[in-house]
């Protein structure tokens, strides 16, 4: 990807400005943070902590989350694939959600298994 080579020539701190000047259209405010945007970019850079890994990660927060309070609070995991190949559609209920792991946009809600269009749900969920 793009983003992936322009990253390797710039520190964290100016990849950052760069592109969230190229997104947004405006200038990021670290020194004194105010919108939500900003304070999340300011996070990125000075607050690493091991958990907000774990917090970004759908399966690893629903162990951390269970291991906790317990499995019964949670909505059962079905199954957990490296790739949309991997699915064994026949192994699933008639309905179902599928959740990206590596974004916040990819969720497919499954009504109908049978009625299900497995190319387009491939290029969603990519």
């Amino acid at each position: 990807m793009l983003e992936d080579y322009f990253s390797k020539f710039f520190s964290d701190k100016i990849y950052l400005k760069l592109r969230y000047f190229f997104l947004l259209k405006k200038r990021l405010n670290l020194r004194n943070p105010k919108l939500y945007n900003e304070k999340c970019q300011w996070l990125k850079l000075y607050c690493q902590r091991p958990i907000f890994t774990i917090m970004a990660d759908k399966i690893k927060v629903k162990e951390y989350v269970g291991a906790r309070i317990g499995y019964d609070h949670l909505i059962p995991l079905l199954g957990a694939w490296n790739s949309f190949d991997e699915i064994d559609f026949e192994a699933l209920p008639d309905q179902f959600v599928l959740k990206c792991n590596h974004d916040s946009g990819s969720v497919l809600i499954v009504k109908d298994k049978k009625a299900l269009d497995k190319g387009a749900a491939k290029k969603k969920v990519r």
